[in-house]
Order: C-alpha cells, then sequence, then structure tokens
C-alpha cells in the first residue's frame, strides 16, 4: 500500500515537472521569436534609411533569411500595406519627401489598418485593436505553423500578403482571435520619425 502511495506521488510530482518544462520551452521559443521579429524590423528599417522608399520584396526576402526561421521553423511572413490609390507600398513609394531627391511622400490608404488581440488578453473580434496607418506588419505563424484566422491563409503557403485583399481574405487583417500568431506592426510615421531623425528635417 505504502509503495502504491509513493509510486502515485511520484509520477504526480513528474507529470508537474514535465507539464512546468514544457510551458518554460514554450515561453522560450516565444521570446526567441520576438526577438527575430525586432531584428528583422530593424533590418528593413536599414534599408529604408538607405533608399527613403518602402522595401522592395528582395529587401524583405533578405532580411527574412538573415534573421532565419522563428523558433518553431516557420519562415517569416509579412504583410504589406497600401497606398491611397490601394496599391501596394513598395520600393515606387517613398516614405518622406525631399526636394533634393524630387520625391513626395506616399500617402497610406486609410484602410491600411491591422486588428490585433485586444490589451487585456480577450479572444474577441469585438474587443480587438485596430491599428491604422499600417506600412507593413511581418509574423509568425506560431506552434501550428498556421495563421489561427482561416478566412486569411494565404500566409499559409507563401511569403506574404496584401493588407488591402481580395476575394475571400478579409479586410482589414483580424488577428484578434489569434492564440499563437504572433505580429509586429510597423506604422508609416515610425518609418519617417525614423528617417527625420537620422538625416533631419
Amino acid at each position: 500500500m505504502e509503495i502504491t502511495i509513493l509510486l502515485v506521488v511520484v509520477g504526480f510530482v513528474a507529470g508537474m515537472a514535465m507539464l512546468s518544462w514544457s510551458s518554460f520551452a514554450e515561453a522560450r521559443r516565444a521570446g526567441q521569436t520576438k526577438s527575430q521579429l525586432r531584428q528583422m524590423k530593424e533590418c528593413l528599417q536599414r534599408a529604408i534609411l538607405v533608399t527613403e522608399h518602402y522595401p522592395r520584396e528582395t529587401d524583405f526576402k533578405a532580411c527574412s533569411a538573415a534573421v532565419g526561421k522563428d523558433a518553431w521553423g516557420n519562415e517569416l511572413r509579412w504583410l504589406v500595406g497600401a497606398d491611397s490609390d490601394g496599391s501596394i507600398l513598395c520600393e515606387l513609394d517613398a516614405v518622406v519627401s525631399d526636394e533634393a531627391r524630387g520625391q513626395t511622400a506616399a500617402t497610406v490608404h486609410t484602410n491600411s489598418t491591422i486588428i490585433l488581440p485586444a490589451a487585456d488578453g480577450s479572444l474577441s473580434a469585438a474587443n480587438g485593436s485596430e491599428q491604422g496607418s499600417v506600412a507593413f506588419a511581418l509574423v509568425s505563424l506560431g506552434r501550428n505553423r498556421k495563421t489561427d484566422n482561416a478566412t486569411y491563409d494565404k500566409l499559409d503557403t507563401g511569403p506574404w500578403a496584401e493588407i488591402l485583399a481580395s476575394g475571400s481574405q478579409p479586410s482589414p487583417p483580424d488577428f484578434s482571435a489569434s492564440h499563437d500568431d504572433m505580429v509586429l506592426v510597423i506604422k508609416a510615421y515610425e518609418l519617417s520619425a525614423q528617417i527625420r531623425h537620422a538625416v533631419g528635417p
């Protein structure tokens, strides 16, 4: 009888230890991936500082390759914002106006928005936090390796998608009910402020 009780206690303790280790390991993966998203943002910002234009697809690919796969083995994805005409923001669109370069800053589309999970952690679209003036967003698909919003699954098979989507994809992209997707939003004014800080008004 005593041996049976001892085995039960040992099994319980071992189970709790495994659960704690699993939670710790998952938290470490999440932390590593958040760091990678920030590294990719910084990589793209360096490219933008040089050109004063929004990134090219080759910039995204080069930065993604430099940063590497996330902690779950996924390539990082990105969502590209839109200009006032509804076209994707790309290397043809200037981030800031610059007379010396003969360029005028592109206007970001009013619907270039993304809905993120609410600050209180609730998984409800009604409580989501809408982010506007989005130039682009960087995405990790997380542990399940797919977007939690099934109607925005273009990111499951390809490296990027447009924020102003068409067809079955919703606009704006709604990550309010995401369970493990990680999204880092970069807004147009962040990029313009960075350039002005680096080179002056």
